[in-house]
C-alpha cells in the first residue's frame, strides 16, 4: 500500500508543476499628462493574472478630483482583458453614496487630490484563455482616470516583462 505522503511527494515531483506559480514582475516608464503622472509602483504577471498597482500624482497647483473607472489591460494581438480596482476604495464609496440616498448621512463632496499629492489605484486583471507571462509586452489603457470629470489625456502605460522571462518557452 502506497503512504499519503509518498503520494503527495510523487505528485510535488513531477516536472513543470513549479512553472504554474511562476510570477514576474514586469516595469514600466511612467507616463505624464498635463495634470497628472501616472507611474507603476508593482507589477506582477502570474500564468492567467496581472496585479498592478498605479501611483496616481497630482502635477498641478491645485486640489484636483480624480475617478477612476475599469481599466483595460491589452495583449500585443489587441486582446482585451478588462480589470478590477481595489475593493476597499469601492466599498467606501458605495456605502457613502447608499447612506446619503437614505438621508442617513450628508451627502459629501469627495475630497481633492492635493497638490504634488498622489492616490494608490491596486488592478488586477484575469485572462482564462492565455498565459500572460508569454507576452514581452503588455498595455494598460489609463483612459479609466478622470480629472474633474474628464478623460485625464493620459498615454498608454507599457508594461514590459524582465529580461530573464523566457517567452515562446513551455513555462
Amino acid at each position: 500500500m502506497i503512504s499519503r505522503a509518498a503520494v503527495v511527494i510523487s505528485i510535488l515531483s513531477v516536472p513543470g508543476c513549479a512553472a504554474m506559480v511562476r510570477t514576474w514582475s514586469f516595469h514600466a516608464d511612467p507616463v505624464q499628462g498635463p495634470r497628472l503622472e501616472v507611474a507603476v509602483t508593482r507589477a506582477n504577471v502570474k500564468q492567467k493574472d496581472a496585479y498592478v498597482t498605479l501611483r496616481i500624482k497630482n502635477r498641478t497647483s491645485s486640489p484636483l478630483r480624480v475617478e477612476l473607472a475599469t481599466f483595460t489591460l491589452r495583449l500585443p494581438d489587441g486582446e482585451p482583458v478588462l480589470g478590477k480596482t481595489g475593493l476597499m476604495g469601492r466599498a467606501a464609496r458605495g456605502a457613502r453614496g447608499v447612506l446619503g440616498k437614505l438621508g442617513i448621512a450628508g451627502k459629501t463632496e469627495e475630497p481633492g487630490l492635493a497638490p504634488g499629492a498622489a492616490l494608490e489605484a491596486r488592478l488586477s486583471f484575469r485572462q482564462n484563455r492565455r498565459d500572460l507571462r508569454r507576452h514581452p509586452r503588455l498595455t494598460i489603457d489609463l483612459s479609466a482616470i478622470r480629472v474633474e470629470g474628464q478623460p485625464a489625456r493620459l498615454p498608454q502605460l507599457v508594461l514590459t516583462a524582465p529580461d530573464n522571462a523566457p517567452m515562446g518557452e513551455h513555462i
